[in-house]
């Protein structure tokens, strides 16, 4: 995987799951991930994040990464939208 980690983006996190602690929530980072499938690339996309390279293989299957980012002012723009209100 390290070879297809992408070398040109900003100080970002590599989101391996879709949740992040409440005290954590603090914005100012960008999020890079891969999507397992087609319908989950289309969920993350809908989130505001974009494609930033070609899908990555799995060895003998069908299957690929799409690799995903979403930049750190989305981020802040998302959770602020997404948290309850104080």
């Amino acid at each position: 995987m390290d070879g297809h980690h992408p070398a040109d983006l900003p100080p970002h996190l590599h989101a391996a799951l879709a949740a992040v602690r409440p005290d954590a929530r603090t914005g100012g980072h960008g999020v890079h991930c891969e999507a397992s499938s087609p319908r989950a690339a289309s969920r993350w996309r809908r989130v505001g994040f974009r494609d930033i390279g070609r899908p990555i293989p799995l060895p003998g299957t069908a299957a690929a990464l799409v690799p995903r980012y979403l930049d750190a002012d989305a981020v802040t723009g998302y959770l602020r939208r997404t948290r309850p209100a104080s």
